[in-house]
């Protein structure tokens, strides 16, 4: 189950890095002198997934490693959950999904209301979530 998950991050990310990928809003440009070598629609604002999603997406594998979630688990909405902005599903307060289903919206979407649905669903709360994420792993060991 885990490598199946493991399975559907890679071929998503080899959808995004691979010679068929979508364009989106891209800038280059010399460092140096700061002249702009390439640009693609540079003033369109984009929300490109953050590296706090990818983090919750691995949280996420590990309470499934640990047997806390399965894919076929379902989750809630809650209204925090259903308050984020400005990427989202946008399920209403008390609908529910599959964990799989939460994890292909936060790694294809990037919906910040499936990963608020996950921290709550692995940790119970939003902030106990932030909590374990600020601790784990620990950095001091």
């Amino acid at each position: 189950m885990l490598a199946r998950m493991c399975g559907f991050v890679a071929f998503t990310i080899s959808l995004t890095v691979g010679p068929f990928a979508w364009a989106v809003p891209s800038l280059l440009f010399d460092a140096g002198n700061g002249a702009v070598l390439y640009a693609e629609d540079p003033d369109t604002l984009w929300h490109p997934p953050s590296l706090t999603k990818i983090m919750t997406a691995y949280v996420t594998f590990v309470a499934m490693q640990d047997g806390k979630l399965a894919l076929d688990t379902p989750i809630g909405c809650s209204n925090l959950a259903y308050g984020q902005e400005p990427t989202k599903l946008g399920l209403a307060v008390g609908a529910t999904i599959t964990v799989e289903t939460a994890l292909q919206a936060l790694i294809m979407k990037s919906a910040n209301d499936v990963a608020v649905m996950l921290a709550e669903a692995i940790s119970g709360s939003h902030e106990a979530f932030v909590d374990y994420m600020m601790g784990w792993p620990d950095v001091s060991a």
